[in-house]
């Protein structure tokens, strides 16, 4: 998905609870530093997707979904794979809901 995206929707899985965690941001229409800063995240995000979950127990997992007119694509990023770069988009995200 090499263009800009027009939605980014993020669950955190995981922890001692197990319960999911959920947010979006509508990127489409959306300031430029906006969508540079979600840009940059994902492409943090995609580097480290893939990532064997680390030894942690209760460590959280991230599924982040990028919908681009009519494709999607889905990454699995585990915590400790999380950039710090892409940490701050992740909650941002995440406090949303």
């Amino acid at each position: 998905m090499p263009g800009a995206p027009d939605r980014i929707e993020i669950v955190r899985h995981g922890g001692v609870a197990g319960i999911p965690r959920r947010g979006a941001v509508e990127l489409a229409g959306a300031p430029d530093d906006e969508r540079a800063a979600a840009l940059a995240a994902l492409g943090e995000l995609r580097r480290a997707a893939g990532a064997p979950p680390g030894p942690e127990r209760d460590a959280f997992t991230y599924t982040v979904a990028i919908t681009e007119g009519g494709r999607r694509e889905e990454l699995t990023v585990a915590e400790h794979a999380v950039p710090e770069a892409a940490r701050a988009f992740l909650d941002r995200v995440l406090r949303r809901t």
